[in-house]
């Protein structure tokens, strides 16, 4: 890419995703044509298949894992298309425009990861947007863009992978920001709910209620997730043994550990380390 370019896009056609944790320092969005696996943003994980779009933005770490049936011997592979920007090309005073505040909103939860199970219309329309893209020059090309990240806006259909982290010394007041905050910083810990509740200064009850309604997950469900994710990040990182990674990761022994990381990553501990290292 020259180094001039604010807005470009690539298409890409491998026989997998290169895994390693990195980030980017402008917003990329992707359109999967062919592939699937799991999509890891900060300290959530969402499943991505052909047809879905992602949205990331910058300086966020990422890292995208193949299903193990694309490293074996077969015709599958990964296809998808990339258009990646700097938030140079917009006005310098674009975030207090009434007339960007959809763009402005849509920006800013990219950089938790945005992830669209797109229905045909959606997909098919933000694919023709992507192709004028390519075909178009100069202010032609910004003119495109923010006509992708307005249907981007207006879809309704993106969710967040990565919890919120924007505005948080307002949010350290909120129960639910407080006991996520909890879980995340005692992962490898005997955690009680007792101990969650009062941190985020809310009665157990009430406490369970509001972050089931807020997360779409019990307290316990979400910290499950959040100990096999950083996992899945200790076993590609760390020289640490499987024994040694579940009780880093808080879990009660490495049985337990390796029968619950099965079931929801779809393979062994021991033979999803080997894959990815390698």
């Amino acid at each position: 890419m020259n180094q001039k370019s604010y807005m470009y896009r690539e298409d890409e056609i491998r026989k997998y995703i290169p895994s390693s944790w990195s980030s980017h320092p402008e917003y990329r969005i992707v359109i999967f044509y062919e592939g699937f696996g799991k999509w890891f943003v900060g300290h959530g994980m969402k499943n991505v298949g052909a047809g879905d779009i992602v949205f990331i933005g910058p300086d966020t770490e990422e890292i995208f894992l193949n299903d193990s049936v694309f490293f074996e011997n077969n015709d599958l592979r990964c296809c998808w298309s990339v258009l990646s920007f700097y938030d140079d090309i917009f006005p310098v005073n674009f975030r207090i425009m009434p007339e960007c505040d959809e763009i402005v909103s849509v920006l800013d939860k990219s950089r938790n990861g945005l992830l669209y199970h797109a229905d045909e219309k959606l997909r098919q329309t933000l694919v023709a947007l992507f192709d004028r893209f390519a075909g178009a020059l100069g202010l032609n090309q910004i003119l495109v863009l923010n006509e992708i990240l307005l249907t981007l806006s207006r879809a309704g259909s993106g969710v967040q992978v990565s919890p919120s982290k924007s505005d948080a010394s307002a949010k350290e007041q909120l129960p639910v920001y407080r006991a996520f905050n909890y879980l995340l910083k005692n992962l490898s810990e005997d955690i009680k709910l007792e101990g969650v509740a009062s941190f985020a200064g809310q009665n157990a009850s009430a406490l369970c209620r509001s972050f089931k309604a807020a997360t779409g997950q019990s307290i316990f469900s979400c910290l499950q997730e959040l100990r096999l994710n950083q996992a899945s990040r200790m076993l590609i990182e760390s020289p640490l043994g499987i024994p040694q990674v579940a009780v880093e990761c808080g879990f009660g022994s490495s049985t337990q550990f390796n029968r619950l990381f099965s079931k929801k990553m779809g393979i062994r501990a021991v033979d999803y380390r080997k894959l990815y290292q390698k």
